[in-house]
């Protein structure tokens, strides 16, 4: 039930996104096409700022699913290289890494003066 009502709200703040950031260029449109005497420099100016405004349209429902849905939040983080499951941070876990490299060196080159030897 949890999961649905979150679903349920992710998709009509979609919508409603959506309706925003496009239904205004199609206004200007419109009016434009079947009013050509609005086809000022002032009208042209901000047909092309919603023309602006309804790119965001492209990356807006991004920012929706991880702002509106915990499971994609924790996903999200799930899958960024930078972060550990927890309460790492982020300099804790690239210590952690370095560390890991610093070993694994280590032991290469102790396997190949090892190799060497033989």
């Amino acid at each position: 039930r949890r999961t649905e009502s979150q679903l349920t709200r992710m998709l009509l703040l979609q919508v409603t996104v959506h309706l925003v950031l496009t239904v205004p260029f199609g206004i200007i449109y419109s009016m434009n096409s079947f009013d050509p005497s609005t086809k000022t420099t002032y009208i042209r100016a901000i047909r092309n700022m919603m023309l602006m405004w309804q790119g965001c349209d492209y990356f807006s429902s991004f920012f929706l699913y991880i702002l509106s849905g915990s499971a994609y939040r924790k996903e999200f983080m799930r899958i960024l290289p930078f972060t550990k499951p927890g309460n790492h941070t982020t300099s804790e876990f690239a210590n952690q890494q370095i560390g890991t490299i610093q070993q694994n060196s280590t032991m290469t080159n102790t396997l190949s003066l090892a190799a060497r030897k033989q």
